[in-house]
């Protein structure tokens, strides 16, 4: 057993050193054959691709949206968010509230000073929503109080503390005034606290925002008169942010030699390699790789940069939850999206789940409503899916 021991930290390090290489390289390195162990590297390029699609989660997203969608016909996005009420103190020194949401750059977010929006309270307490809501559309918050009008600006910001928002001052930003009367409605219970949604009122394109956990997340800036007769700040945070659009119901992507991952659509990728890859467990899946080639151009999407991710799919059915268990951020540029996924090979090859392939998704961290694409199975086989595998196994001299 202690042989075995020492064996293996040397397989592992040599399958490192042929990935590193296999990075540099072109497959295939024939068999390294050691003492006790065999190393060798397979790739696979036959596999099944099934283009799917999932009902979209909505919340989460690093980007809040307002504006037109320009794909589909006309599409409508709006911004809800909600803040928890302020103390009833603060507002006997309250000089004034305002909402504040910070422009996200992308490759078109240039100024743009002339965008109108429209804030307005919701009344409706059956419109009661969470970040968790999917399928909320515009049409479910009909009625609305206090609404107000603004523009975006690059105006000085009075952000006091350095950890609120950091290099804030200059960047594009809507900001819009609160009604103290709301405030007070919502501390009363006059009011239920149901949020605001934002909305912007008339031209052809996306606004796209920071939502919370940026740097710039919206928040309240509420100036008043401290003890000592100064103008001062606080920035509630806001609680929950969700941005809501109806689907476009556009048919699911068929082109024979490429597939499309969106997340506004929910297009997912199903890769089915359950007949070319045997499991075997006498052998160990010391490294795996999944690459995919994509035609696009940064040209193509407003974001250079998609946030994919895999996960096993976890019946015969082809249903899975994104699990994580590899991410990649996909820089537009490089060409080729290449994960990481020996963790989940490796259960395949044990049997401790059932291999059924993995499924590919979008996370929503860039700009939701790109479409990315990449070559199918049906492609070149320079250009379509491949795994490629360090292997290792016991060598077995010649009888």
């Amino acid at each position: 057993m202690r042989s075995i021991r020492l064996i293996r930290p040397v397989a592992f390090a040599v399958a490192l050193v042929l990935v590193f290489s296999a990075c540099r390289n072109d497959p295939v390195f024939g068999p390294f054959n050691g003492a006790d162990w065999s190393i060798e590297e397979v790739t696979i390029d036959s596999m099944a691709v099934e283009q799917s699609s999932e009902v979209v989660q909505a919340g989460g997203s690093k980007t809040l949206y307002a504006g037109q969608i320009p794909t589909a016909g006309a599409r409508e996005s709006a911004i809800l968010l909600k803040f928890d009420a302020v103390e009833s103190a603060l507002l006997d020194t309250m000089l004034r509230a305002e909402l504040l949401l910070f422009r996200r750059g992308f490759q078109d977010s240039i100024p743009d000073p002339y965008s109108q929006f429209e804030m307005a309270a919701i009344v409706a307490d059956s419109s009661i929503w969470a970040e968790s809501d999917s399928g909320l559309a515009i049409s479910d918050f009909p009625d609305t109080l206090l609404p107000v009008l603004g523009f975006m600006n690059t105006d000085p910001i009075a952000l006091a503390r350095a950890d609120s928002a950091s290099g804030a001052n200059g960047a594009e930003h809507l900001a819009l005034g609160v009604p103290d009367t709301l405030l007070r409605d919502w501390i009363s219970g006059d009011l239920f606290n149901n949020g605001i949604i934002l909305r912007q009122v008339g031209g052809s394109g996306l606004t796209v925002f920071n939502a919370r956990g940026a740097d710039l997340a919206p928040r309240l800036m509420i100036t008043y008169i401290d003890s000592n007769g100064a103008e001062a700040y606080l920035y509630p945070p806001v609680v929950a942010d969700l941005s809501i659009y109806p689907a476009s119901n556009l048919p699911v992507p068929d082109d024979a030699e490429l597939f499309s991952l969106n997340y506004s659509e929910g297009w997912l990728i199903n890769i089915d390699f359950s007949n070319t890859f045997s499991p075997d467990s006498s052998k160990i899946i010391l490294a795996a790789r999944l690459i995919l080639t994509s035609p696009q151009v940064p040209a193509d999407l407003v974001s250079s940069v998609i946030d994919l991710e895999v996960g096993r799919t976890a019946n015969s059915e082809g249903d899975s939850t994104l699990s994580a268990e590899a991410s990649l951020a996909y820089n537009v540029e490089a060409g080729a999206a290449v994960f990481n996924i020996g963790l989940i090979l490796d259960g395949y090859n044990k049997g401790t789940y059932e291999n059924y392939g993995i499924i590919v998704g979008v996370v929503p961290n860039q700009h939701d409503f790109d479409t990315i694409q990449f070559y199918s199975p049906a492609a070149d086989s320079a250009l379509r899916p491949r795994l490629e595998l360090v292997i290792g196994h016991s060598f077995e001299g010649p009888q």
